[in-house]
């Protein structure tokens, strides 16, 4: 096949002369769409007059999803793990932190062979427990072929027994006055996601923002460390809004971080929740985005903070 593809640093293509090699074919798979389409020009993602085939997998509950490949070959692949759920809070005093989004790994013609590949996608799992102020659970990996794009890291909780915030595909927040979170912050894995924001609050204080949630493209934001009404909470690290299957879809932003009655956090560009003083803060949308924190959690069973999204793989690869 008589192209190339020369990319930028943002996974922008460009046509040029050249060859890719030979594309890999798959006609048979579990679980999943398939859609094919034709670059037209109005894409920044694609090269125009190339047709590609597209295998997209969300995340199916019991489903065992693979791909059976009968020609090997190369392959463009996308796998975007779930994201972080923010941390819960108590009253408007004691602040979540944002949850960091999910690791995303772009591979441009990676080389598979004619067998079948099991594929694992992330969502980004239920409470379990009963108590605000424990801890959330971490967005859950994505994984093809020995590759793992990590979940994102949940979002420290609030008060004196919060927990500490968690590290992911990006990093989740602190959240204020817990005795083991301070100037602490969630770390982000190298090529897959950003730190987020340091939750500066000083132990035990409460009335303070926290910070927001890593993101793919960027770290989240720290809070500014002022008190009460003065409290600003970090925002979530920016996504991106990629057209990998000809659809425009929004993924990898982090969580925004809570300040009760200050001023909250934003979620990162892609999807991502921002914080949010109310107990029924809506959960991030789009892809591995990340969760907001929030300040209200009286109930964990009716009032909690945001969960992150989803998880996605894509397999495509050119065929005319």
């Amino acid at each position: 096949m008589a192209i190339d593809r020369l990319r930028s640093p943002y996974n922008n293509l460009l046509a040029v002369k050249g060859d890719v090699g030979p594309s890999a074919y798959s006609s048979v798979q579990v679980g999943g769409s398939t859609s094919q389409f034709v670059s037209d020009g109005t894409q920044a993602n694609t090269i125009v007059g190339v047709t590609y085939r597209c295998h997209i997998y969300e995340y199916q509950s019991g489903v065992s999803q693979t791909i059976t490949f009968s020609r090997g070959g190369n392959i463009d692949l996308l796998m975007v793990a779930a994201g972080g759920s923010g941390g819960g809070g108590y009253d408007d005093s004691w602040n979540g932190g944002g949850g960091g989004s999910g690791g995303i790994i772009l591979n441009y013609g990676y080389g598979i062979t004619n067998q079948t590949y099991a594929i694992t996608v992330a969502d980004s799992p239920a409470y379990t427990d009963t108590n605000y102020y424990l801890k959330r659970p971490n967005g859950l990996d994505t994984t093809f072929n020995g590759l793992t794009a990590i979940g994102g890291g949940a979002g420290g909780t609030a008060y004196t027994v919060g927990a500490p915030p968690s590290d992911g595909g990006s990093g989740g927040a602190g959240g204020s006055g817990a005795s083991t979170t301070g100037t602490t912050n969630g770390a982000g894995t190298a090529g897959q996601g950003y730190n987020s924001g340091k939750t500066i609050s000083a132990i035990y204080a409460a009335h303070r923002g926290t910070g927001g949630g890593g993101g793919y493209t960027g770290p989240g934001t720290d809070d500014n460390g002022g008190y009460h009404t003065a409290g600003i909470a970090g925002n979530g690290g920016d996504g991106m809004i990629l057209k990998f299957d000809d659809v425009s879809r929004g993924m990898g932003g982090g969580g925004g971080g809570s300040s009760g009655y200050g001023t909250n956090g934003t979620g990162g560009i892609g999807g991502a929740t921002g914080g949010s003083v109310s107990a029924t803060s809506s959960d991030a949308t789009g892809w591995g985005n990340g969760g907001g924190g929030v300040g209200v959690v009286i109930s964990a069973t009716t009032q909690r903070p945001s969960k992150g999204s989803k998880g996605l793989l894509i397999i495509r690869y050119a065929v005319g």
